[in-house]
């Protein structure tokens, strides 16, 4: 994602998404939620919701970019998604999962942050930790062996 970008979306949502209870209603105010047309419980042709312009622009951009790009959580998606129908619901698809990503991001950096958000966050910091001592023990050892027989 662009500075351009970032700083578009983070223009229009501001700096904390307090006004915004989830994600969900974040990306439908945006404009980023698939549509649903239903009658008689047939599903017809729907289109995404109207939200605001200049996010829906600038995270379609990017949702171009990401899911040509090699990260896999991005391109995964989007070839998931275009070999059942059109390449522009992929992009789609890839803008509105930019755009969850920065309101988890930017809830965090508020200290908003769910009960599981919180326990999965101290997971990975505890794996983290323990993989960091480890390397240092190993690291520590391997030193001192060398020091030992390589005098």
């Amino acid at each position: 994602m662009s500075e351009a970008c970032a700083a578009t979306v983070l223009a229009e949502i501001g700096p904390n998404v307090d006004s915004f209870e989830t994600d969900g209603h974040l990306a439908s105010w945006a404009g980023l939620c698939p549509g649903s047309y239903e009658s008689a419980g047939i599903k017809k042709s729907s289109h995404i919701t109207q939200g605001n312009r200049y996010i829906k622009q600038a995270l379609t951009m990017s949702g171009l970019i990401a899911a040509h790009s090699k990260d896999p959580a991005f391109s995964s998606l989007y070839n998931r998604i275009s070999q059942r129908g059109s390449k522009m619901k992929a992009v789609i698809a890839c803008a509105h999962k930019i755009l969850r990503t920065i309101y988890k991001l930017v809830e965090a950096m508020n200290g908003k942050l769910s009960l599981e958000d919180r326990f999965l966050l101290n997971q990975s910091l505890e794996e983290y930790r323990m993989y960091q001592e480890l390397m240092d023990k190993l690291t520590s050892e391997i030193q001192t062996y060398i020091a030992k027989e390589f005098p």
